[in-house]
């Protein structure tokens, strides 16, 4: 899923129907998990093994995002998650895209 950062806040672009959409319908407090880095550590013996690695686990409430103004900005930082920059979003899209938003209540990091 693509996604976007700032002040505390993930923006998720998402398809209108499916099952995450369904649950977050449900029930909005949800958890996220990212890896970034990720690299295998080999050693001479199986069990010496490991992972060179940066995560981040959180805990928020989810919500969507209804009017165009404020699709607008989710989606600019969306795009400058992945493009460094933002863009135009024609009206007759922006009512059929489907944005998420949590709002971040507890987040933690760990790195190996």
């Amino acid at each position: 899923m693509c996604f976007g950062y700032k002040d505390n806040v993930l923006y998720f672009h998402s398809a209108g129907q499916g099952k995450k959409i369904d649950i977050i319908k449900k029930n909005n407090r949800v958890c996220f998990e990212f890896d970034i880095d990720s690299e295998v550590i080999k050693a001479d013996k199986a069990c010496e093994w490991g992972m060179q690695y940066k995560s981040v686990v959180g805990f928020g409430q989810a919500s969507f995002l209804e009017d165009s103004e404020s699709k607008r900005r989710a989606l600019d930082i969306i795009m400058q998650q992945y493009s460094g920059e933002a863009s135009t979003y024609p009206e007759t899209k922006l009512k059929h895209t489907v944005i998420i938003k949590v709002d971040i209540e507890h987040m933690t990091g760990k790195r190996a």
